[in-house]
This record gives C-alpha cells, structure tokens and sequence, in this order.
C-alpha cells in the first residue's frame, strides 16, 4: 500500500511539475498508473524492506513510469495502456533497488561483500530476464509474422478491434479516431489558413451552357466563434 500510494502521488506530481503551465493537468489515469508501478517494483523486495523503504521504492517507480512513458510515445511505441512503462520500467527498477534497500543485506545499510554480492546477483538476474524474454518473444513473433497472423489490417487497427470483434467500444468515454474519409477532409482544411479554405472553397470552374459548378476538390471552412468552432462546406 506504501508504495502503490507513494508511486501515484510522485508520478502525478511529477508529470505535471514537467508539463508546460498551459497544459497542466491532474490525470486520474497517471494516478491509477502510479499506483501500479508501485505494486510492481516492490514485488522483487516486499518481504526484505522497510516500510519507507517501500515508500521510496513505490515514489522512485512513479518517475521512471513518466520517462518510460515519454521514451515509448517518443519511439512511436504501440502500447496504449502503459504495459511497457508500468511492468519493464517498474518491475527493473524494482529488482534493482532490492540490493540497496534489503534489510539483512542492503548496500545501504551493511555496506560489506554480502551487499555487492546482492547487486551482482540482482544485476545478473535482470539481464537473463530480458535476454529470455527476447529470445522466446523473437521466436514467437517471428512464427506468427511468418503465418502473416500477428498484424490486423490497417482498418481494423484504426476502427479498433474492441469494436470488431467484441461489437462494444473498451472505453466508452473515449473519442472514435477512425480516420474516415471526412476526417482526413477536416485534417486537411485545418493545415490550411483560413483565408487559402475560403478562397479554395469559393472556388468555380466555368462549363457550357453557362452552368456553375463547384470545383471537384471539397475543402472545409472551420469558423470560430464565442470559443466554439463551426464546420461548413
């Protein structure tokens, strides 16, 4: 409970100390977040620390979850809810700290040849943990690409596979990107000023018989007003 409270106060706090003063928000979703990779890094050591040692396990896990995070959107990442960030990020850290945090053994505390043995053996077990997790998720990944079944089509992975196969939406309260015709229309009237939208939109082409027709390509007028936004074609 120390660290789940802990790593979702210091992830919150922390992600908005980091966000311009415009855009800063308490998140509730970085808070249940902050709170998971709290239970994940005081897995390794919940039997061997101290109590606010568990407190500083849960509030060190609550930053490295808001770097992961920012590593995996920078590295364009498919990882919507935060897997990477909450279970590697955390779940490293986690064993990592065990060594310096341990009650019998901990560096900080004893400081003698059991505590860098610790370190050594904690060290030793993270890289056979990543190495067996590449190993077996390369293969894995490898067969399924071979069979051309690990990836959805485009489509799908736009419209979201909760929908398709389950026939309800995860989360109801989200926003539907599917980027159908019309939005990609709106995404390309907004990349426009609105002078260039109302000069394309006005746009005519001159046909026998005198008719007057609009030119093939539609674009979008977005106008504001009282804070609101209005879209006309």
């Amino acid at each position: 409970m120390l660290a789940a409270a802990s790593g979702s106060i210091t992830a919150i706090t922390y992600e908005r100390h980091r966000e311009s003063k415009e855009s800063r928000q308490w998140r509730v979703s970085t808070a249940i977040n902050g709170s998971l990779v709290g239970l994940v890094a005081i897995s390794a050591g919940v039997s061997s620390v101290y109590p606010y040692g568990a407190f500083c396990i849960g509030g060190v896990a609550g930053v490295v979850y808001v770097h992961a995070t920012e590593g995996i959107k920078r590295w364009r990442v498919d990882d919507p809810i935060d897997a990477i960030s909450i279970h590697l990020g955390g779940g490293l850290w986690g064993v990592l700290a065990v060594p310096f945090l341990d009650q019998r053994h901990g560096l900080l505390y004893k400081g003698n040849r059991a505590s860098l043995v610790l370190i050594a053996w904690n060290i030793g077990g993270v890289l056979l943990i990543i190495l067996w997790t590449l190993l077996w998720s390369s293969v894995l990944f490898g067969i399924l690409t071979c069979l051309d079944i690990l990836r959805v089509s485009p489509d799908s992975e736009s419209r979201g596979l909760d929908q398709l196969v389950h026939g309800e939406k995860a989360y109801p309260g989200m926003p539907n990107h599917h980027r159908t015709d019309e939005a990609k229309e709106v995404s390309l009237a907004s990349q426009l000023s609105k002078e260039e939208v109302r000069r394309k939109t006005e746009m005519r082409i001159e046909v026998p018989g005198d008719e007057w027709v609009e030119n093939e390509v539609k674009f979008t007028e977005i106008v504001a007003f009282d804070g609101m936004e209005e879209s006309a074609v």
